[in-house]
């Protein structure tokens, strides 16, 4: 049985549920999973005590999560699973590009997520309940629109190898909105079309959240651009929520579920086999 432990530092939408996208219903014989999670801090010495608890586990792979990679933090972390020697991805943003040959370098992985946006983190409009209304929006577009199967078909490629005894080829993948989609399943061209604009809606989020907290430095203007960049996370998991509904209409959800071996069965029709 393979250990697998998740290794989160900050916060950004995939963080919340990772874990879960490889035993979603509790049923896997053939891995153990652990999470270390430091919350939203991101410092070298949230990093370091993460990495480390996380090596603790003796774990067979080790999934990195973090946003902005190229921060202190997240380096230090890259750093100390580089040097471990364990099989090591890493889940990140789009801010993380600039670093991503020192994973090459290393040996580690990568798939970084476009759609994943910086929220809107100026103090005089960010509380604890619009963190968790911009992130649940969050994960309705990455469920939505490829970006969680593509996590989950990528790693368990990992997995895979791990079990067979070979030597992995951890992922190298940006999921720009084409990439995203390839993976999403869907069947009907205006479900499809309707999760591209989702995808495309959240990046832009990252542009005005950006500006509004670091750039433009009227309070009045910061505090628009970072709620409308919130305006326009609601606006995209709607649009997600009507592709799926698309696809509900004309009963082409595509299901991709693991049973207890770990291998996947794919349904289409909601009572296939039934």
């Amino acid at each position: 049985m393979l250990k697998v432990v998740f290794a989160k530092i900050g916060m950004i939408g995939i963080t919340t549920m990772v874990e879960g996208l490889f035993d979603e219903r509790a049923v896997r014989r053939d891995i153990v999973v652990r999470s270390v999670y430091s919350g939203c801090k991101m410092e070298a010495i949230d990093a370091k005590e993460v990495v480390e608890a996380s090596l603790s586990f003796k774990p067979n792979l080790i999934v990195f999560v973090t946003p902005y990679l190229q921060g202190d933090g997240p380096m230090v972390a890259v750093d100390i699973l580089s040097k471990s020697g364990v099989t090591t991805c890493v889940i990140t943003n789009t801010a993380s590009k600039q670093v991503l040959n020192k994973l090459g370098e290393s040996g580690i992985g990568y798939i970084v997520v476009d759609a994943d946006p910086m929220i809107g983190a100026k103090k005089e409009f960010l509380d604890p309940v619009e963190m968790c209304l911009f992130n649940s929006d969050i994960i309705r577009v990455l469920a939505l629109t490829g970006v969680y199967r593509a996590v989950q078909v990528e790693v368990d490629k990992i997995i895979n190898s791990l079990k067979e005894g070979a030597k992995p080829q951890p992922p190298k993948l940006i999921l720009d909105k084409e990439k995203a989609l390839a993976y999403a399943g869907y069947q009907n061209p205006y479900a499809a079309a309707k999760a591209m604009a989702a995808f495309e809606a959240s990046r832009l989020v990252a542009e005005l959240s950006m500006k509004g907290c670091y750039a433009v430095k009227d309070l009045v203007k910061a505090l628009h651009y970072v709620s409308a960049s919130h305006e326009v996370m609601r606006a995209a998991s709607m649009l997600a929520d009507e592709a799926r509904e698309v696809e509900k209409k004309n009963d082409t959800v595509e299901r991709v579920i693991h049973i207890s071996d770990g291998a996947l069965v794919r349904r289409v029709k909601l009572l296939e086999g039934v």
